[in-house]
């Protein structure tokens, strides 16, 4: 970014900061989405996003683009357990929840007049996988939090094809993160260091980040856990599912199924087995080899090498 263009971010950055100071949204009405980076997130934000009085929180935390987490240790896919104290973590959530925490980034799919509108935010996560117990249990939301979970395969597909990863190698190792409780990856050291390849590092991070959630006793319970896949081949049907759990009437949704998300890969399907099967095409044979030892590996129960998800949650 050349300096005219951070001039403009740091001036509007001011001025969001000063709008926050007039927002104090309640965390208890707002609506959480929870899912990976390329995981679908942005789709079914929008498709809710249609609700009145709502307005999208992006991705609080990118710890690059939103400093105060960064500033208390937290990493890229950070875990807190479920019973743990962290009187910071906690603040700085609950910051994010009340509408204090606006910047370009955060605001990325709003407006400031939203914002002034809204009497609930929709936050998007899709770095919070392995905190969904720990959020649910310190923050008690009126309407169950959306957890969708993608193929990990295809979330790597979806990753590699993006910018956002390009400056990592194609072979590098599997480092674990020097943040706050990562015995979530050091109790699996010796497998990680097996690891030579980028896809591998993404399948591993995948894994570990959820098996979290999905092992958790309260999976689909404290939270409605979304199949990707189920949402692209049955969209009316689950969407339908949350609405009735949120106790919402389905006319509010104005939203086209068919429409593109804002963040779709140029030149990717968008409907049916042609979207879900796209990973198949965009990695190689030796790719998926070294991607289902690392699944195999976990043992995750409602993914294998399969497109559709083994398990199907409803």
């Amino acid at each position: 970014m050349n300096y005219r263009g951070k001039l403009i971010k740091r001036i509007k950055d001011m001025y969001l900061s000063s709008v926050a100071q007039g927002i104090n949204i309640d965390p208890a009405k707002n609506i959480v989405v929870f899912s990976d980076p390329r995981g679908g997130s942005t789709w079914i934000t929008e498709l809710i996003s249609t609700i009145p009085n709502t307005a999208v929180i992006w991705e609080p935390l990118h710890i690059n683009a939103v400093e105060i987490f960064g500033k208390i240790g937290f990493g890229w896919q950070q875990h807190i357990p479920e019973d743990e104290i962290w009187n910071e973590a906690y603040d700085a959530l609950d910051k994010v929840f009340r509408g204090k925490v606006l910047n370009t980034w955060t605001t990325y799919l709003t407006s400031v007049q939203k914002l002034r509108e809204a009497n609930s935010l929709i936050i998007k996560f899709c770095r919070a996988n392995a905190m969904i117990p720990w959020i649910v249990h310190n923050f008690k939301f009126e309407k169950k939090p959306i957890y969708l979970i993608r193929h990990p395969f295809a979330v790597v597909a979806s990753q590699l094809a993006h910018g956002g990863w390009s400056h990592l190698p194609d072979i590098m190792p599997f480092n674990i993160p020097d943040t706050p409780f990562n015995d979530i990856f050091l109790e699996h050291e010796k497998f990680l260091r097996t690891i030579r390849y980028k896809d591998e590092v993404f399948v591993a991070i995948w894994c570990i980040t959820n098996m979290v959630p999905l092992r958790h006793e309260k999976n689909n319970i404290d939270w409605i856990t979304i199949n990707y896949e189920e949402l692209v081949l049955n969209s009316r049907k689950t969407l339908d599912r949350i609405l009735k759990e949120w106790e919402i009437d389905k006319e509010y949704l104005s939203y086209s199924f068919s429409k593109k998300s804002v963040t779709t890969e140029e030149g990717s399907p968008i409907n049916g087995m042609d979207q879900i099967r796209y990973w198949e095409e965009k990695l190689s044979t030796d790719q998926i080899k070294r991607m289902e030892r690392v699944l195999n590996y976990f043992d995750i129960e409602c993914y294998t090498n399969d497109p559709l998800p083994s398990l199907i949650y409803s």
